[in-house]
């Protein structure tokens, strides 16, 4: 599933459903869902969506400073359902340290130095090394990935 705030070009491909329809949802393949507010996405994946991948299209535009209580359930109630949350962001320092702090695999591309979130890091010097390393590649689309905790 593709949670997209503003309908991007690049996923009208892919059938939409809306939160609505999470209930009697049973179908398998790729479904995105946009232009709802992102506490009842979130609300609806947590009690409805199991053994999918959730792709959160640019991030960035979900959360705004604190990480409610709410959200803070819904990722941590993602494993019991046995669902990977991806959450893409464009840079560090929009990253909520509650995700900092709660994540397994870290893929860096070129973005801002991931210094500003030095403390909500887990294995930051290993992160550091690979964010170096993506941003010396010539190649525009390099990227590392970083296996935390």
């Amino acid at each position: 599933m593709i949670v997209d705030k503003i309908d991007h070009k690049d996923y009208r491909h892919i059938p939409r459903i809306s939160t609505a329809m999470f209930p009697r949802w049973r179908g398998r393949g790729m479904y995105r869902v946009y232009g709802e507010p992102i506490s009842t996405i979130f609300e609806g994946v947590n009690k409805y969506v199991s053994n999918s991948l959730v792709l959160f299209e640019d991030a960035t535009r979900f959360f705004d400073g604190k990480t409610p209580d709410d959200v803070k359930d819904f990722l941590f109630d993602s494993k019991q359902k046995n669902n990977d949350l991806i959450f893409q962001f464009h840079g560090f320092s929009l990253i909520p340290p509650v995700i900092l702090r709660n994540t397994e695999l870290l893929t860096i591309f070129k973005c801002d130095k991931p210094e500003r979130r030095k403390n909500d890091i887990v294995e930051y010097d290993l992160v550091e090394q690979a964010w170096k390393a993506v941003m010396r590649d010539s190649n525009r689309y390099a990227n590392k990935t970083v296996r935390l905790q």
